[in-house]
């Protein structure tokens, strides 16, 4: 693995006047590949080079040199200061590749770490993230805490590649363990505070889905919570509501399960990672985990003995949330207020969380960029989530137009509990009907942000149900609804 990298603009990596030698691994500075770097060398001409040195404060590396002229080094020692990172400046003339990559020989090694791979008997396939092993150690599975230890007898590499024979394997090591020396454990959580930089022409959100990837390990990760984003010249803390390609952010993260992760001190490739769109898998960041949050370890669930199966039990029907989506003017609140009547006629206990309604109270704070309609959905269906475990069935009228959170929502349900109803209808009947004038005053750029003339409406791919306002009858519309319902045993018909 590659340890050494070079950042250049691209006018220098395509004209290839750049010393780089073998050990080498020239990049541009928006290069998820630098993830690996401990030591950074920057060829300052022609780069942006107070943003380019933002990214390597967050990216950590052991080492930072900048090859640089008078009035470039006088740019990267004022930002040394500022952003507290070590920085060495050579002058173009003076600088030798081959004896600047020679110090990183004396960083020193991290510790082991390796993801099995696979297990027979007592020997492991693994493939190694950092760190080395000698014939005696002992090494154990990271989640195993003081228990599980197994004496190293022989190991063979070939790269990244490493085949561990153990003494006995008293009980089963699991594919896709970490492996890691005795006494040299790393933490577990799913909760973070982490650095990042983002390289998607596409914004990123607080309260988005993404997918996370560290040390070969894969799950789902929210950006929970936007910190600050650094000024990329002044570097002060800026508020931020999205991320925009280049931004480098301090965030918080929540993942869909706890995972094995280090200092990147310890082990880069534990501490290290990058998140993808959850729908294209493109890369969308780059990241350093910064710590574990305290409240990962001590918010705990509180056990009570009424749970939802009795609640239903007493309401004589499930719980369930049928989420309406379309454009605004094609029915949701309509046929949502229909739905109800008649499930309210068959003894069914429901609530209506209306989009207009919620943003007198709980969402009152909220505008309608696309970073307040994420959360405003976010809050919408954590409240769905408390009312169907209450029992209720629950009809949520939103346009939602952003189908990573309205798949968002249907995460936080069971199979068989989340309906999603496409109300659709084209754009020119909704504006038609317009029953409230907001297109009008969108067209005429009284409302900005607006959904269907300056902001788009994702269309769901596979919705349970579509029902098309401009084609059926409300009574139809309504019908197929409640026959959804029915055929998936939510209630019972009188």
């Amino acid at each position: 693995m590659t340890h050494v990298f070079i950042i250049a603009s691209e006018s220098l990596r395509s004209k290839g006047d750049i010393d780089c030698p073998d050990v080498a691994q020239v990049a541009g500075d928006l290069d998820p590949l630098l993830l690996e770097a401990r030591v950074l060398i920057v060829y300052a001409n022609g780069l942006d080079l107070q943003r380019t040195l933002l990214t390597c404060r967050v990216l950590a590396p052991d080492r930072v040199v900048v090859v640089a002229d008078p009035d470039e080094a006088q740019v990267a020692s004022d930002a040394s200061g500022r952003l507290d990172l070590d920085i060495q400046i050579i002058s173009p003339e003076h600088f030798d590749a081959e004896k600047v990559i020679a110090l990183a020989g004396d960083l020193g090694e991290h510790a082991f770490r390796a993801i099995v791979s696979s297990v027979d008997e007592h020997v492991i396939q693994c493939i190694r993230l950092s760190g080395g092993l000698t014939v005696g150690d002992q090494v154990q599975p990271a989640t195993s805490g003081s228990g599980r230890h197994f004496d190293l007898t022989s190991f063979e590499t070939r790269g990244d590649e490493v085949c561990i024979s153990l003494a006995s394997v008293q009980h089963a090591i699991k594919s896709g363990e970490v492996l890691c020396r005795v006494g040299e454990l790393p933490e577990v959580s799913n909760q973070f505070k982490a650095e990042i930089v983002w390289l998607s022409t596409n914004d990123g959100f607080e309260g988005r889905r993404y997918d996370i990837e560290i040390g070969n390990q894969h799950c789902g990760a929210t950006v929970s919570g936007l910190k600050h984003r650094y000024d990329p010249y002044s570097y002060e803390h800026l508020s931020a509501r999205k991320i925009g390609i280049g931004d480098c952010v301090s965030v918080t993260l929540g993942l869909r399960q706890e995972i094995v992760f280090d200092t990147v001190t310890r082990s880069r490739s534990m501490a290290t990672f990058i998140l993808r769109d959850h729908y294209s898998s493109d890369i969308v960041a780059m990241g350093v985990l910064s710590h574990s949050l305290r409240r990962a370890r001590n918010v705990h669930r509180q056990e009570l003995d009424i749970q939802r199966a009795d609640r239903e039990l007493l309401n004589n029907h499930e719980g369930a949330v049928v989420w309406f989506t379309g454009l605004s003017g094609s029915g949701k609140s309509t046929v949502a207020n229909g739905v109800e009547k008649e499930l309210h006629r068959q003894g069914v206990r429901t609530y209506v969380l209306d989009g207009d309604n919620v943003r007198h109270g709980l969402n009152k704070d909220l505008g309608f960029t696309d970073a307040d309609r994420i959360e405003n959905i976010r809050r919408v269906a954590e409240v769905a989530r408390l009312m169907v475990d209450a029992g209720l069935v629950v009809l949520t009228s939103f346009i939602s137009p952003f189908r990573s959170e309205r798949d968002l929502a249907r995460q936080l349900f069971d199979e068989g509990e989340f309906f999603e109803v496409y109300v659709n209808v084209p754009l020119t009947v909704a504006e038609e009907r317009d029953p409230k004038g907001l297109y009008r005053k969108a067209r005429a750029g009284e409302i900005p942000n607006f959904t269907g003339i300056d902001s788009d409406y994702e269309a769901p791919v596979s919705p349970e149900l579509e029902v098309r306002t401009n084609e059926l009858l409300l009574p139809e519309c309504i019908q197929a609804v409640f026959e959804l319902l029915k055929a998936n045993s939510i209630f019972m018909t009188r």
